[in-house]
């Protein structure tokens, strides 16, 4: 036997990549890919652990602080080995995260002790309040990041830029690090949230009607007020008298907060 054939076999790029990755995910059951040292494998694997630990923690500080730490961590552990990724945009991975951690199928009876991802079993019913938490706190990098137009020219009854209404059971937008779980109860709220010219982030509670009016005015490209007066009546029941004090009061304070045009004519009484 030559000295040639002792040597191992090289591996196509594809199989190298595979075996890497499947190291860095379960290094202590994957072998070691061909031609690189354990030693420099873990230097790896620890940088690569601690930018997508910190991308997530950075997003969702305050589950992390409400969560055992212990919990937080095997969490994140599993995360990295069993998670997927399929974007290439950083910011990405604290939303695969969340979406990782909203898997169903791991709050079932099928779920044993000895499963690789134990650490997701019941979580969502020991924590009923982690799925909107990190919904919201997810929406704060969402709005941050997206793509948004202001038109300070827009016709009654548009709104100058896209905003987001969130409807929650307990009140996430007012939670902060050092909310304790003892402090926590159910409290529905509905937000409006958007992003101002200057690139700030702005949350408001508003009532579930001031909601509805809101996202009516969202999903219509464009509608007259007497017609969203008859649609906001149709759909409450409420008296025309209410429903006109409404809609001015909605107008007025949509106005303040600049999202509507100042020019908007008031509705007029029936």
């Amino acid at each position: 036997m030559t000295s040639t054939e002792l040597q191992p076999t090289p591996l196509n790029f594809q199989s190298h990549q595979h075996a890497f990755t499947q190291w860095i995910r379960h290094p202590d059951e994957a072998p070691l890919p061909i031609g690189i040292s354990s030693q420099r494998m873990n230097t790896y694997r620890n940088l690569i652990f601690n930018n997508i630990e910190s991308f997530v923690e950075h997003t969702f500080p305050i589950a992390k602080a409400l969560l055992p730490n212990e919990l937080w961590r095997s969490l994140i552990d599993e995360f990295f080995q069993y998670g997927q990724c399929d974007s290439p945009y950083y910011y990405d991975i604290s939303l695969h995260f969340k979406e990782f951690l909203e898997q169903d199928i791991f709050d079932s009876e099928s779920s044993t002790d000895s499963s690789p991802l134990n650490h997701l079993k019941n979580l969502h019913s020991d924590y009923p309040w982690l799925r909107e938490l990190m919904q919201y706190e997810w929406m704060e990098l969402y709005v941050e990041m997206a793509e948004v137009e202001w038109q300070n020219d827009n016709p009654d009854l548009q709104l100058k830029t896209t905003c987001w209404i969130l409807a929650y059971q307990y009140p996430v937008h007012t939670w902060a690090v050092n909310t304790t779980a003892d402090e926590i109860q159910v409290q529905p709220s509905c937000l409006l949230v958007f992003r101002d010219q200057k690139f700030m982030t702005h949350v408001y509670p508003i009532h579930p009607m001031w909601a509805f009016i809101i996202d009516t005015l969202q999903t219509q490209e464009m509608i007259r007020i007497d017609a969203l007066k008859d649609h906001v009546q149709q759909t409450t029941q409420l008296p025309a008298a209410e429903v006109h004090e409404v809609l001015n009061n909605v107008f007025a304070w949509l106005q303040t907060i600049d999202l509507l045009q100042a020019t908007t004519t008031h509705v007029n009484k029936k």
